[in-house]
């Protein structure tokens, strides 16, 4: 049976919006589309403008590119996570196999109120510190670098921030 096997791509797409996309929903919006993208496996995609450089669509690209300056891009292999309130908060898992790197991108999505989310890693870790980022109404014009977090173990419990984008990158 031959399969239908023609690349996806999307034109002329952004979250600007008329501010300018200098809202912090805009940055969150922007790193769900990436996922989307991801997950739906487009191979070509293209942004209207350039984004505002130092504006919360700009370090959406960035939390998956180049959080750090030191160009510690996501992986190439996607999971999606399962959530129980993917309307509020959804995960997914980027692995890059030649660092035995896995990023997980979490979005808070509602505006108002924080979250507590408990990682299930399928596996268990070895105890490390696990680099985390945030982009969040705490400074929308920079990326967070946030305390390295304890992981061990199959879970990792954490908290993010009300609308929202944490990235951990946990060795496995």
């Amino acid at each position: 049976e031959a399969g239908w096997n023609v690349p996806i791509a999307i034109g002329e797409y952004d979250h600007a919006g008329p501010e300018g996309g200098f809202e912090i929903s805009a940055a969150v919006a922007q790193a769900e589309t990436l996922a989307a993208f991801a997950r739906s496996e487009v191979t070509y995609a293209f942004y209207w403008a350039d984004p505002r450089k130092h504006g919360p669509v700009y370090f959406a690209f960035k939390m998956y590119r180049n959080p750090d300056g030191k160009r510690t891009a996501v992986g190439d292999r996607l999971v999606v996570g399962e959530v129980s309130d993917f309307d509020s908060i959804s995960v997914y898992a980027f692995k890059d196999t030649k660092r035995n790197v896995t990023s997980f991108m979490i979005h808070n999505k509602r505006a108002q109120k924080g979250a507590r989310v408990a990682l299930d890693l399928g596996v268990s870790v070895p105890t490390q510190k696990a680099a985390r980022y945030e982009l969040s109404n705490v400074n929308p014009k920079a990326i967070g670098q946030l305390p390295p977090l304890e992981v061990s173990g199959q879970t990792v419990n954490l908290s993010i921030a009300p609308m929202s984008v944490l990235r951990v990158d946990v060795q496995m």
